[in-house]
């Protein structure tokens, strides 16, 4: 009996470490988002200087901001990708694929997410991210709360929905329908700013 005990607990203990093994050999992937295409070519070099521009950091969601790509399932399920990491906490990438978007939709304007990059901006921009939801092999739903704050007295306020089909099963298709969601953003913004009257404020100032 006892060789047969022991030959079962080995078998076991093998298996087990087996198991282990090929949990440990599973290979970390991470993911940078970027801002999606560029429709908007740079202008001629004399041009006159756009705005100055910060986007702060962003407010995100407890439940995607976090080192793991989240996706939901079911009403009330999610689904944390151990394996599928960010580059970068949403909260920081968010404003930066913003300011990237920005700063090629208006053309000779300076964005950046950083103050002391650009001291005393003639424009800020607060992002308070509602939603940013991933339902694999379906859709990406963002919502953005914003405001744009110009330092000649120009405020404006809005909402941003949008909805991204996901194209694939993949985890770069998730990542390329977030990109376009934002995108969605980011014009929704760059509009908020030309109607600010920032360009011609900018003009006027250098």
């Amino acid at each position: 009996m006892t060789p047969k005990i022991t030959m079962l607990a080995m078998s076991a203990m093998l298996a087990a470490l087996a198991t282990l093994a090929g949990c440990a050999s599973a290979p970390e992937r991470f993911y940078a988002l970027s801002f999606p295409g560029d429709e908007s070519p740079p202008g001629p070099a004399d041009d006159p200087p756009g705005p100055t521009v910060v986007v702060a950091p962003a407010a995100v969601p407890e439940l995607v901001d976090r080192p793991q790509l989240v996706t939901l399932t079911g009403a009330h399920q999610v689904v944390i990708l151990e394996q599928q990491r960010w580059a970068e906490p949403l909260r920081a990438a968010i404003p930066r694929v913003v300011a990237d978007g920005l700063g090629r939709q208006l053309g000779a304007a300076q964005v950046s997410t950083r103050d002391e990059a650009l001291r005393s901006p003639d424009c800020r921009v607060y992002l308070d991210v509602r939603r940013f939801d991933a339902r694999r092999e379906v859709a990406v739903d963002l919502e953005a709360l914003w405001t744009v704050a110009c330092a000649s007295g120009g405020r404006r306020a809005g909402r941003t929905v949008a909805r991204e089909p996901i194209r694939g099963a993949s985890t770069e298709a998730i990542v390329a329908a977030q990109e376009r969601a934002l995108r969605g953003l980011t014009l929704d913004l760059a509009r908020a700013l030309r109607a600010t009257g920032a360009t011609v404020a900018a003009q006027a100032g250098r």
